[in-house]
């Protein structure tokens, strides 16, 4: 079994062996959560207009 500190070590020498690699994984991650987040303010505001518009 391995422990905690040895995984952290392993994880820390391969991101810093693939830099491209982990920026664009980074990148990637902060690209879909970013979608995420403007598809439910976007979702919100229309709920909001159109409930406007109703009453």
């Amino acid at each position: 079994m391995i422990n905690p500190v040895q995984s952290v070590q392993i994880a820390i020498s391969s991101i810093t062996s693939a830099k491209m690699r982990s920026a664009l994984t980074a990148l990637g991650i902060i690209i879909g959560v970013a979608a995420v987040v403007a598809n439910v303010a976007l979702g919100a505001s229309f709920n909001q207009y159109f409930a406007d518009e109703v009453s």
